[in-house]
């Protein structure tokens, strides 16, 4: 049994239905990244060429921008994700990214309305990947923003998936270059197999198989390069329980939460049980002095994978004290609908036994 990292192709087998669910209307891309590279060509349509970012971000989500010409600008994080970013900073016509960090955002939402009232020349931009199940049904209350984008393919078993929601009439060439997507079904498949037999030569195939696919997503560096969502993830997008997901995936943090409280002076919890309630995590965050032992033991001990998110940018780095502390020290526990509560018991009880040479 392994833990975490990608979904099987199996792994929706329970949560599928017949019935098909309507979807927000939105723009579906292949990826987040193809999402962004399509907002960073709409910009350019208001003569915007410089985006402020919160310290603590993603390369794929700094990259598009990068290629498209973007001058970026960071702003700090401090306790509870919030951000900083005084308006005083912004001067000129810019993008202002904002973050979801297991729905909690880098800039409140009474903070954006402030900054747009007195920017008014200024784009506002949501990812809200990480409360993509809290927000989907509901994606007019986030209407503040111009754009919102969020990464669908890692909360689910999903060949490729991403997706734009604006009012904004964006342009879209239709592309569908499903490669990607196809590589992805291949490894997806072999770590099914894999999985039932632990044959080591199918799990070298699918890593092979998942970097290559990765290797289709960097080589995008100009929006003829993007591609929108292959048909067979968007049927599945459409045939997915999504509130079943949203279900396990609470009480599965939740279970983390009680079992894990015990050991509060090995790690730090970053989200309440009110939090988890309110917006399903997409894994179960944790601070900890020993992360990198911590992610070793898990991995080689345990087969669970437990991966670091958000790796700080090197030109973000020393812009906020707090967001490079969760870079060196957070580390992500796979909480996801693959699992049941047993098995949220038996990676709690792995990390604490990982964790009790630490005593």
């Amino acid at each position: 049994m392994e833990y975490g990292s990608e979904f099987e192709s199996s792994a929706n087998d329970s949560f599928l239905s017949e019935a098909k669910q309507l979807l927000p209307q939105g723009i579906y891309t292949r990826s987040g990244r193809d999402a962004l590279f399509l907002i960073a060509e709409d910009l350019h349509n208001y003569n915007i060429n410089t985006i402020y970012m919160p310290a603590l971000c993603c390369p794929s989500m700094i990259d598009p921008f990068i290629h498209s010409g973007f001058k970026i600008n960071y702003y700090a994080i401090g306790d509870g994700f919030q951000g900083t970013l005084k308006n005083s900073l912004i001067k000129e016509e810019a993008c202002i990214l904002v973050n979801s960090y297991f729905g909690k955002m880098s800039l409140a939402f009474h903070e954006v309305e402030s900054l747009k009232l007195k920017n008014p020349h200024c784009k506002f931009l949501l990812d809200f990947t990480h409360s993509f199940l809290k927000y989907y049904k509901e994606i007019n209350t986030l209407q503040i923003f111009d754009y919102c984008i969020a990464s669908i393919r890692k909360w689910l078993y999903l060949p490729s998936g991403g997706g734009i929601f604006t009012e904004n009439p964006i342009k879209v060439l239709n592309s569908k270059n499903y490669n990607f997507a196809n590589l992805r079904k291949q490894a997806l498949q072999s770590k099914d197999e894999y999985l039932q037999n632990l044959d080591g030569k199918l799990k070298d195939e699918y890593r092979r198989l998942l970097s290559q696919a990765e290797m289709e997503l960097q080589a995008i560096d100009s929006p003829t390069a993007i591609s929108l969502i292959d048909p067979a993830s968007s049927e599945i997008l459409e045939r997915i329980n999504k509130d079943l997901i949203a279900k396990v995936r609470i009480e599965n943090a939740i279970e983390l939460y009680d079992s894990l409280s015990t050991i509060q002076n090995h790690i730090r919890m970053i989200l309440t049980k009110a939090e988890i309630s309110s917006n399903p995590p997409l894994y179960f965050p944790v601070i900890s002095n020993y992360r990198n032992d911590l992610q070793k033991k898990m991995a080689e001990d345990y087969s669970i994978y437990c991966p670091v998110i958000w790796p700080i940018p090197e030109k973000a780095y020393g812009v906020s004290k707090r967001a490079d502390m969760i870079s060196q020290s957070m580390l992500a526990i796979p909480c996801d609908q693959r699992y049941s509560i047993q098995d949220m018991r038996f990676i709690s009880h792995c990390v604490k036994k990982a964790l009790s040479c630490k005593n």
